[in-house]
C-alpha cells in the first residue's frame, strides 16, 4: 500500500483496533473519532504520545515483539548441547561447554574453554575476518563454516532494528490532520506539496466575483473559450442585481490531483450550498470552470438581434459569470422578458439556457399599426360605397357611382389590438378591432334630383402584419 492509500483509509474507512502499546492505540483511536465533539484533542494526544516517544528503544531481541522480530528477519539459534565446543575450527575437550555471548547470540568470541583453562584476551595473529574464528597459537585459520552453536557471519550483535521514523511521521500527520478539522487531511490525501489550498482558491474566486474583478476571477480557473461577456462592467451589473456575501467553507475533499470544496454563501440574500470542483495544474489548485456556459442556439432564432447586457450575441454558445443575465434585442421593435430571471445560475458548474418571452415594443406596436393605417389609406381613397378588398361598406339608393369619399375618424393606436402570432415569429402580429369611417357621397332621389349625403360607418377589421420585412406586409380580412 502507498502512503496515499494509508491516509485515505484513515480518513474514510473504519480503522481496525491498533496493535502494540495501548497508549498508542488509545491516541490513534481517539484522533480517528469522526465526531468532532468526541474526538481527542491535540493536547490530549500529545500527553498520550510523549511518554511513548521518550522511552528508549531496547536492542535486546528477547524484548522485541514477535512482529518486530519477523520484520527484521532475526533468528535466535538454539543453544548448543553439551559436548565438544566448536570455535572457528578448534574443538574443546569433551564435556566442556562453550560460554555464550551476552544476549544469547552464540559463543563469546574471545573466550573458549580449552585444556588448561580458557584463552585469555584476544589471540595473536591477524584480525578475524567475517567468516573466521580466533587463530590458534598465533597462526591464521582458514575460513570455514561456523561450527554447531556458532552464529552465522555478521551475527556477533543483533541486527539494527528498523527505524520508527516513518511510523512517528504518520502519527504526526494524523495529529495535525485531525487537529486541523479536516482541511489538512484532504490536502495530505492528495499528496500536495503546494502551499495553495483548494478552499483558498474558491474563496479568492468568490471574492473576485463579489468585487467585480473579472480578471481575478478568471485567474482562479481554466480559461473559457470566449470572454466577450466576462468583463468588469458586466460582472458589476450582475453583482448590483444580486450580491455574493457571507462565504463559508464547509469542507474539502481531495484525491490525487482533484478536489471538491463544499461552500455556503448568500446570493441576492438567498442561501446557496455549492460544491466546487477543482484540479491541480502546475502545482496550483484551479477551478475546473469559472463560468456558466449558455446554449443560446434556439434563443437566437427566437429573438432577432439577441443581446446580453446590451452586447450582440453572435455565437450559439456564450460564457458568463454566475448571477443574473440581462437579455434584450438590438431590434427596437422588440421587447424581451426573461420569465426565469428570478432563478439565475449561482454556480460555475451549471449550464442552462433562458426562458424568454418576446413581444412588440411600443415602437414595434406603432410600426405595426402604421402599416395597417397605410393599408387602410388605400381604402380611404376609394370612391365607391363598397370598395373591393376593403373593410368598409355602406348602401345608398340612387348613389352616383364614383362620388364617394372616405375618411377614418377613429384612432387606430387606441382602437386596435395587436397580438403576436407566435413566439417564434415575434415581428408577425394579428391586428383586430373596430374602425370608424365617414363617407360623403352624391345620390339621386325619386325625382331624379342629385343631392349630397354623408354617413358614419363602422367596420370590424382583422389583419396579419409582418414588420420584419421592408416594407411591412399587411393582409386585411
Amino acid at each position: 500500500d502507498t502512503t496515499t492509500a494509508t491516509l485515505r483509509a484513515i480518513l474514510f474507512e473504519e480503522p481496525p483496533p491498533p496493535p502494540g502499546d495501548p497508549r498508542l492505540g488509545e491516541a490513534i483511536s481517539g484522533l480517528l473519532t469522526r465526531s468532532v465533539d468526541q474526538r481527542l484533542s491535540s493536547s490530549g494526544a500529545r500527553q498520550l504520545l510523549e511518554p511513548v516517544a521518550s522511552e528508549p528503544v531496547s536492542s535486546t531481541p528477547d524484548t522485541a515483539a514477535p512482529w518486530e522480530a519477523n520484520a527484521t528477519g532475526l533468528f535466535r539459534p538454539t543453544p548448543p548441547p553439551p559436548g565438544p565446543a566448536s570455535f572457528g575450527g578448534r574443538t574443546g575437550q569433551p564435556g566442556l561447554d562453550a560460554p555464550t555471548a551476552p544476549g544469547g547470540f552464540g559463543p563469546t568470541p574471545f573466550a573458549a574453554t580449552v585444556p588448561g583453562g580458557p584463552l585469555q584476551g584476544p589471540p595473536t595473529g591477524p584480525p578475524m575476518g567475517p567468516n573466521m574464528g580466533p587463530p590458534l597459537q598465533g597462526q591464521p585459520m582458514p575460513p570455514g563454516p561456523p561450527g554447531p552453536g556458532y552464529p552465522a557471519p555478521g551475527w556477533g550483535q543483533p541486527p539494527p532494528r528498523k527505524s520508527r521514523g516513518k511510523m512517528w511521521a504518520l502519527i504526526a500527520v494524523v495529529v495535525v490532520v485531525l487537529a486541523g478539522g479536516g482541511t489538512a487531511a484532504a490536502l495530505a490525501l492528495g499528496g500536495s506539496k503546494s502551499s495553495a489550498k483548494p478552499d483558498k482558491t474558491v474563496q479568492d474566486y468568490l471574492a473576485a466575483l463579489a468585487g467585480g474583478d473579472a480578471a481575478a476571477a478568471l485567474q482562479t480557473g481554466a480559461a473559457p473559450p470566449s470572454t466577450t461577456f466576462l468583463t468588469d462592467d458586466i460582472l458589476k451589473q450582475q453583482q448590483a442585481k444580486a450580491k455574493i456575501e457571507n462565504v463559508t467553507i464547509q469542507g474539502v475533499q481531495t484525491h490525487d490531483d482533484n478536489a471538491r470544496v463544499a461552500v455556503n454563501y448568500t446570493f441576492a440574500g438567498k442561501s446557496v450550498n455549492d460544491e466546487v470542483n477543482l484540479q491541480k495544474s502546475k502545482g496550483k489548485w484551479v477551478l475546473q470552470t469559472t463560468t456558466v456556459k449558455l446554449d443560446l442556439s434556439k434563443t437566437r432564432k427566437q429573438v432577432p438581434g439577441l443581446t446580453v447586457f446590451g452586447k450582440p450575441v453572435t455565437d450559439d454558445t456564450i460564457y458568463v459569470f454566475p448571477g443574473p443575465v440581462q437579455y434584450g434585442s438590438s431590434n427596437p421593435d422588440l421587447s424581451v422578458q426573461d420569465s426565469s430571471a428570478g432563478y439565475f445560475d449561482t454556480s460555475p458548474d451549471e449550464s442552462t439556457g433562458p426562458y424568454l418571452d418576446t413581444s412588440l415594443s411600443a415602437a414595434g406596436r406603432k410600426k405595426t399599426l402604421d402599416a395597417v393605417a397605410a393599408s387602410l389609406k388605400t381604402c380611404a381613397q376609394a370612391h365607391e360605397l363598397d370598395p373591393k378588398g376593403c373593410p368598409q361598406s355602406t348602401y345608398e339608393y340612387g348613389f352616383v357611382p364614383g362620388s364617394a369619399t372616405w375618411s377614418i375618424t377613429s384612432s387606430l393606436q387606441t382602437a386596435m389590438k395587436v397580438d403576436t402570432v407566435s413566439s417564434d415569429t415575434p415581428l408577425q402580429s394579428s391586428v383586430y378591432g373596430e374602425v370608424k369611417w365617414l363617407v360623403r357621397y352624391r345620390a339621386k332621389d325619386f325625382d331624379n334630383k342629385v343631392k349630397s349625403g354623408s354617413e358614419n360607418v363602422s367596420s370590424y377589421i382583422s389583419a396579419k402584419v409582418d414588420i420584419s420585412k421592408s416594407p411591412a406586409t399587411v393582409k386585411i380580412s
